[in-house]
C-alpha cells in the first residue's frame, strides 16, 4: 500500500496509538515518526531543546512536526492560594449540607487539602528550577531554521498534570481558564 493512504490511516490515531504502531512494522516506523510531535511543545521545566535536538536528526520526525507551542506562563503562588482556599471552602459548605454536592467527606477533603498543598508545591519548585529559557533569540531561530513544514506557533500559558481535583480546580479559576486544555473537565469555576 502507498505511503499517502498509510498516512491517512496514521492521522487518526491517537498519540500512544502511534508509538504502538511505530513498534509493528519498520515501514511504519518512519511512517508514523511524522505524526509523533503534533505539536512539539517546550516547556521551561524540561530539556526540551536538547529533546528536539535528537528529534531533528530524524528527517521523518523533523518533516511531521507543523506546529510549535512556547508553555511560558504561570499562575502566581498568591492567586493559587486564593483560588485553593475558595474551592476548599466550597467543597467544605457543601459537604456540610443535608444532601451534599460534593464527593468528599469533610475528613477526605482534609486530606484531599493536604494532597492539593503538597503537589503543588513540588510542581512550584520543578517549575522554578528552570532547565531552558526561550529567552536567547539566536537560539530560537537556529531551532526554527530546521522546520520546513512550520505553520504555526503558539505561546501559552502552561498545561498541568496535577492530579488533585481540588488544586485543579483552583488552578483552572486561577488561569481564569484561558489556555488550559483538560479533557474530562466539567465542573464549573466561579469567582464568587
Amino acid at each position: 500500500m502507498p505511503t499517502e493512504l498509510w498516512e491517512k490511516f496514521f492521522v487518526l490515531l491517537d498519540l500512544e496509538d502511534i508509538k504502538s504502531v511505530r513498534l509493528a512494522w519498520r515501514k511504519w516506523t518512519n511512517i508514523a515518526a511524522r505524526f509523533l510531535f503534533r505539536p512539539l511543545v517546550f516547556r521551561v521545566d524540561r530539556q526540551d531543546v536538547e529533546r528536539f535536538e535528537i528529534v531533528a536528526q530524524n528527517p521523518s520526525m523533523l518533516a511531521g512536526i507543523d506546529s510549535i507551542q512556547f508553555e511560558i506562563g504561570t499562575v502566581g503562588i498568591e492567586r493559587v492560594v486564593q483560588c485553593l482556599g475558595l474551592v476548599y471552602m466550597q467543597e467544605y459548605n457543601s459537604a456540610k449540607l443535608p444532601s451534599p454536592r460534593t464527593e468528599y467527606t469533610p475528613e477526605d477533603l482534609e486530606l484531599a487539602k493536604d494532597v492539593a498543598i503538597y503537589e503543588y508545591a513540588a510542581w512550584n519548585t520543578r517549575w522554578h528550577e528552570p532547565k531552558q529559557g526561550f529567552r536567547e533569540m539566536s537560539e530560537v531561530n537556529v531551532l526554527l531554521a530546521k522546520l520546513k513544514s512550520l505553520r504555526r506557533i503558539d505561546v501559552t500559558g502552561k498545561s498541568t498534570s496535577f492530579t488533585s481535583a481540588l488544586l485543579l480546580e483552583a488552578w483552572m479559576q486561577g488561569s481564569d481558564r484561558e489556555n488550559f486544555k483538560r479533557v474530562s473537565w466539567s465542573s464549573s469555576c466561579s469567582n464568587s
